[in-house]
């Protein structure tokens, strides 16, 4: 019975991982496909409704200016958490 109960703790625990991978793919390829930005999964934080890159203040500065075009795109694709870039 908790054999049961683990294994099916494990499956939810596993699922929400493979939905964060998911989200950081489909939020580095917005920001490729809007800005022409190339960040990695390394340089992605999220947290607070914040996504930061930690990179160059040229990237930096490069997706600020994509910010509004970024946040509405990751929206339409079902992204509704992110609010700013930083």
């Amino acid at each position: 019975m908790e054999l049961a109960h683990i294994k099916e703790f494990l499956e939810r625990y596993k699922k929400l991982i493979f939905r964060d991978e998911e989200k950081r793919k489909k939020i580095i390829e917005v920001i490729s496909k809007i800005s022409g930005v190339c960040v990695s999964e390394k340089e992605l934080n999220i947290k607070n409704n914040t996504l930061s890159i930690t990179g160059g203040s040229t990237t930096k500065n490069e997706l600020f200016l994509y910010q509004e075009k970024i946040i509405d795109e990751l929206r339409r694709n079902h992204i509704n958490d992110i609010v700013e870039i930083r």
